[in-house]
């Protein structure tokens, strides 16, 4: 399973998840520790929690303007943190374009899940008004 769920109940022999669409996932401890876990609460408190969502941008548009275009859509965004400040990585060459990944810090685990949604949407936002059409 690779979705994010909230610990409900350990017990024994079984750990209670519950989804984001508020199922209920019973789970072998068995399957659990023959796996791995990634616990994306631990450190988001004192940290923060890195969200990443990836865009395609044609290559007539410089990379600064793509920088400065991807931040303004995560200044626009609500529930991310303002520091550490969001980064943007450029991922790879594309046929057509250059895709990039915009990185963003969250400080509690109900944010992350809902917040690279919000990410994604907004990001197109600042297009237009910034000479790039999407």
């Amino acid at each position: 399973m690779n979705i994010p769920v909230d610990v409900t109940e350990i017990r024994l022999q079984v750990t209670h998840l519950r989804t984001v669409k508020n199922e209920e996932v019973i789970v072998p401890n068995s399957a659990i520790l023959a796996g791995h876990v990634v616990n994306y609460s631990t450190f988001a408190s004192d940290r923060g929690l890195i969200l990443h969502t990836t865009v395609g941008i044609g290559y007539a548009v410089p990379w600064r303007q793509v920088e400065a275009m991807l931040k303004l859509a995560a200044e626009r965004t609500p529930g991310l943190l303002r520091e550490p400040q969001p980064f943007v990585l450029q991922k790879s060459l594309g046929d057509v374009s250059v895709v990039y990944e915009l990185n963003v810090y969250v400080d509690n685990r109900t944010t992350w899940r809902y917040g690279i949604r919000n990410c994604t949407r907004i990001s197109w936002m600042p297009s237009t008004s910034m000479g790039c059409r999407s």
